[in-house]
């Protein structure tokens, strides 16, 4: 099975990312794992409640971002799976004089 890559761009800029994949899983790990270290140390040193809100709607920012980042990268990995191969013969030619000409 032949695998096509996507000629379209994977952003708006009109550039494959350099980023790779396992990085950008990395950092939203990792920006999720310091909002939720901000929130219980504001919990931990007594702030009330409400005051720890803040960060917990930094996290829904970024929950909203990676949702939106990891549909992207499967609508595009879709498309490119989905592409129609180009035909094994021409049209209008039988198999046989195909393989030949």
């Amino acid at each position: 099975m032949v695998h096509h890559t996507s000629s379209r761009p994977s952003n708006r800029l009109g550039k494959r990312s350099f980023v790779p994949r396992v990085l950008r899983e990395w950092a939203y790990a990792g920006f999720t794992f310091d909002v939720l270290g901000a929130t219980v140390s504001l919990l931990a040193t007594g702030e009330v409640p409400l005051g720890a809100l803040a960060p917990l709607i930094v996290l829904g920012l970024i929950v909203l971002s990676y949702r939106g980042w990891h549909e992207r990268e499967l609508r595009h990995e879709g498309a490119a799976h989905n592409r129609p191969q180009a035909p094994s013969q021409s049209a209008g030619q039988p198999a046989s004089t195909a393989l030949i000409g």
